[in-house]
């Protein structure tokens, strides 16, 4: 199946929104749960994780943060 993206390619970087079509999660995770706080199958999790980048940006790191909400700014430099 395959996994839906957005973007928008005003940002300058590789980044993507992906959708729930395209994953291994069953049950009420199905399908590309990518949440690492869930209690999904860990290991469904990290297929779904590798499937989303591949399908965002192939060959690229995940880089990801536990969202807060202040004003603090987080920024990447490098994977």
């Amino acid at each position: 199946m395959t996994i839906d993206i957005v973007t928008a390619p005003v940002l300058g970087v590789r980044h993507g929104f992906v959708g729930r079509r395209g994953g291994v999660s069953a049950g009420i995770f199905t399908s590309l749960n990518v949440g690492l706080g869930s209690s999904d199958l860990p290991e469904a999790v990290r297929e779904n994780r590798r499937r989303a980048v591949e399908a965002v940006a192939p060959g690229a790191t995940l880089v990801t943060l536990h969202q807060v909400h202040s004003n603090i700014v987080v920024s990447v430099t490098a994977a």
